[in-house]
């Protein structure tokens, strides 16, 4: 998978959404092939990225993938299996999963790109949570568990951002509240007293 065919797909499916129709953007892209291809070229990206421009790349996908899922709720991430992969990125290296093979390969650095990538996670969240499914998998994934590791002092915390960094994703994680509000009260439903 060549970065130059990943950058001119990305720019592809960049236009189609800005200056194509509602019709033809769904039908382009909300099949499951072309979301696994996204699913695919994410994947590739995030755990064999070595290059600042496969991490830029990577980002710019990542923000594709939430385009997609604002303007194309019926898009099939979560069919595909594209959702979990990508809460379990976004968790990581919050929620700790020695065991799982899709993070072999995955390193978050102390680079811009790394940073950025993090940000976007963080920011990105609440356009992947379309319905109740979602949530759950969410849940699944421990999403929340993972935001709640930057409400620790940064001095108590193992993370290997910077301070400033670390305070910029704190600020995030609370500007995310009303995120939280949404999300909180589906996951703890439970079947009620016994």
């Amino acid at each position: 998978m060549s970065s130059s065919l990943i950058s001119l797909s990305i720019q592809t499916l960049w236009n189609i959404i800005e200056k194509g129709s509602s019709e033809e953007l769904k039908r382009q892209i909300s099949s499951i092939e072309c979301i696994r291809v996204l699913q695919e070229s994410f994947r590739y990206l995030m755990t064999q990225s070595c290059s600042h421009g496969d991490r830029q790349l990577r980002n710019d996908l990542l923000v594709l993938c939430s385009l997609i899922a604002s303007k194309c709720p019926g898009a099939p991430l979560l069919e595909t299996g594209f959702l979990s992969e990508l809460y379990l990125f976004a968790t990581f290296p919050e929620v700790n999963r020695p065991n799982e093979k899709l993070l072999k390969n995955v390193k978050l650095l102390n680079e811009p790109e790394d940073f950025e990538l993090k940000k976007l996670f963080m920011s990105l969240l609440p356009s992947f949570v379309q319905d109740t499914a979602a949530i759950e998998i969410m849940s699944d994934y421990m999403v929340l568990l993972s935001l709640f590791s930057y409400v620790v002092p940064n001095d108590k915390s193992d993370m290997h951002w910077q301070p400033a960094q670390f305070e910029e994703l704190q600020l995030l994680v609370s500007s995310q509240a009303h995120f939280n509000r949404r999300v909180r009260p589906t996951l703890t439903e439970g079947p009620g007293p016994l």
